[in-house]
């Protein structure tokens, strides 16, 4: 047992080695990504028709097998008009103009009136026709209202738009969109509150291209936007695209309701990797996955700089709402455009990871900041002189691998003069919810517990909790001392560290608690905090390459990185993703798009190479105890 054991597993890791995670949720397929192996069974009016099954489908002798022999015969006639200046028969007219009405014409039951219809020179262009147009076919010698009705619905089985990245489609009530649900389980999305809106689906023939489908009730009623805010929100979101976001792929509507397809899809959630590591990250090695840890710093920093570029502020970045896929890349969430009230009002993951300003459940004393921050100062005052009322920030740490002591940024701030505003700056509150989001990732590192730490940043009441009592409240804002402390217990366990990758950890965590700070204006922008991160692995941690590198200005002097600041259109910038902005258009009121014809390659697989991408690879080795010169338009990251 225990060998047959031993070579199952041996084969999990040669598989994962050849062939990476797809390899390995091939043969683990309880742990694997989402995939369609088996395709959903649609029945026969479902069947999708696209042009390579229409071409595929009516040839000679299919045409034959619907027709009584005299018609037959009439296949091989010449056409009835055009006064002999055609040669056309009237099979090649079916066979190059007409197969989809030959369709229909089946679908129906009256194939026979494909040669009235060719006679009057209808052909596949002419589709899809209104209700009011059908009778011009004459499928009857008298009108027969229920057989139009039949071909006018019948029609749209047989006529494909297919969905392409950036457009906007609007699909009549009887029209098929060609999209298959893979999994009508509740997808769980920070857009979508309560989940019943959500479901995965894939292009036909392509169940590796998956998206997820989040459905928007057009309206004016509660918990509904108009169709011209939902066409504003689809611009929105184009104008944002980065690989570490959830992005719009494609958008349609169809009876009074708006559908986004989003990608990536995710496979995991950071709240359920703080508390079990997926097996795509169990099966890498321990550095490796130390290297991917910090390297998602790195990414998340990257995507929230980009949405800041723009004057954007996510919002919501917090455990629940940040995904991984099977390849372990990292990405925020969707960014809800819309402003649609979610169920609850209060969201006690967004009130623990929201900085203190944007939160409207404080429960501090006014006085608590002062207190301690006065404790600190007591606790350093032998050792950090008091800086001058001008200076926000101590001077950074030298660039090292060194063990220097921690550096809080809370030692040199001083107290607020009133209460936080509720209507503080969201952009500011982005970099303090995405420092919470750091050191979580930097206890994972130490291989510390994210409950344990939730648990000691935790306010005791005086008396237990009841249902008139708050519960103890965990929030980072509220247990500023506790966090403080945490940061300082981390560093003082990476200093005991041989590999060199913990050399980095101390100038993280200083680098998080200044984004920690009670003061918005005192917190870096997201884009220093990339170049930080960037240079702190880089120079300190000796991480030879990240997945989002490639996309910064860098170059060596005397063995240091230096980071390029404030170059334009660096760092996944939006791209205007595609199609042509406005409603779209619809087959019964104009003919704008194209009907027919594949779908493009989907947007929906991950880019770039797997978590361990060499984007700088070829880079000289960093020699971090030189100091480093500055010089040009290059300047230092070290100070703001």
């Amino acid at each position: 047992m225990a060998s047959r054991n031993r070579r199952r597993t041996s084969i999990l890791f040669e598989a994962f080695r050849l062939g990476g995670a797809k390899a390995l949720s091939e043969i683990y397929a309880a742990h694997g990504a989402v995939r369609n192996a088996k395709p959903v069974a649609f029945p026969n009016d479902m069947m999708w028709w696209d042009d390579e099954r229409v071409d595929a489908t009516v040839d000679r002798a299919y045409v034959e097998s619907h027709l009584r022999p005299d018609e037959i015969l009439r296949l091989d006639q010449q056409l009835g008009f055009g006064d002999g200046l055609t040669d056309d028969t009237y099979f090649e007219w079916i066979v190059t103009k007409a197969k989809r009405i030959f369709l229909i014409l089946v679908d129906i039951g009256v194939p026979d009136q494909i040669f009235g219809a060719v006679d009057d020179s209808w052909d596949d262009d002419d589709l899809p026709l209104q209700l009011d147009q059908v009778a011009r076919l004459q499928l009857r010698r008298t009108k027969d209202e229920r057989l139009d009705r039949k071909f006018f619905e019948r029609q749209f089985t047989y006529l494909m738009r297919h969905l392409k990245p950036g457009e906007n489609l609007v699909y009549e009530a009887v029209e098929i969109v060609p999209l298959e649900p893979l999994d009508r389980r509740h997808v769980g999305t920070q857009a979508s509150p309560t989940h019943s809106n959500v479901d995965k689906v894939c292009i036909p023939g392509r169940p590796d291209d998956i998206f997820i489908r989040r459905r928007i009730s057009l309206g004016d009623g509660p918990g509904q936007v108009t169709e011209a805010d939902f066409l504003s929100g689809i611009e929105r979101m184009r104008a944002r695209s980065n690989q570490h976001v959830v992005s719009l792929w494609a958008s349609y509507i169809q009876q009074s309701a708006g559908y986004l397809l989003l990608t990536p899809i995710h496979e995991w959630t950071l709240t359920s990797v703080l508390t079990t590591l997926p097996p795509s990250m169990k099966i890498l090695a321990k550095r490796d996955r130390r290297v991917l840890v910090l390297d998602w710093m790195h990414c998340l920093a990257d995507a929230v700089a980009s949405l800041h570029n723009l004057g954007l502020a996510h919002g919501q970045i917090k455990p629940s709402n940040i995904f991984l896929d099977m390849d372990n890349k990292i990405f925020l969430g969707d960014v809800d455009v819309f402003g649609l009230d979610p169920a609850n009002p209060f969201d006690q993951e967004n009130y623990d990871y929201g900085a203190p300003e944007l939160s409207t459940h404080i429960h501090t004393e006014p006085d608590e900041p002062q207190r301690l921050i006065t404790r600190m100062r007591r606790r350093s005052s032998a050792n950090s002189p008091e800086p001058s009322p001008r200076r926000l920030f101590p001077p950074s740490p030298p660039a090292s691998p060194s063990h220097t002591n921690i550096i809080t940024s809370t030692l040199y701030l001083h107290a607020p003069t009133a209460p936080p505003s509720p209507a503080g700056d969201p952009i500011k509150g982005d970099i303090y919810s995405l420092g919470c989001i750091y050191l979580e990732l930097l206890t994972l590192l130490m291989k510390r517990s994210s409950r344990t730490f939730s648990r000691h940043r935790a306010s005791k009441p005086a008396t237990p909790p009841t249902r008139n009592a708050p519960r103890a409240d965990s929030s980072f804002h509220h247990n500023a001392a506790e966090v403080e402390s945490w940061a300082s217990s981390l560093a003082k366990d990476a200093r005991q560290k041989e590999d060199r990758l913990f050399r980095g950890i101390t100038h993280l965590l200083n680098l998080t608690l200044r984004m920690l700070s009670p003061h918005p204006m005192d917190r870096p922008s997201a884009r220093f905090c990339e170049e930080r991160v960037y240079e702190i692995l880089t120079n300190n941690a000796g991480v030879e390459g990240t997945h989002c590198g490639s996309a910064r200005m860098w170059r060596v002097v005397d063995g240091m990185v230096e980071v390029a600041r404030g170059v334009p259109g660096v760092g996944g910038e939006a791209s205007g993703g595609g199609g042509g902005g406005g409603r779209g258009q619809s087959w019964l009121t104009g003919r704008g798009g194209s009907r027919s014809g594949s779908a493009s390659q989907s947007g929906s697989k991950s880019s770039g190479s797997g978590p361990m991408g060499r984007g700088l690879g070829g880079r000289p080795k960093a020699r971090p105890w030189k100091a480093p010169i500055y010089s040009g338009e290059f300047v230092s990251v070290r100070s703001p």
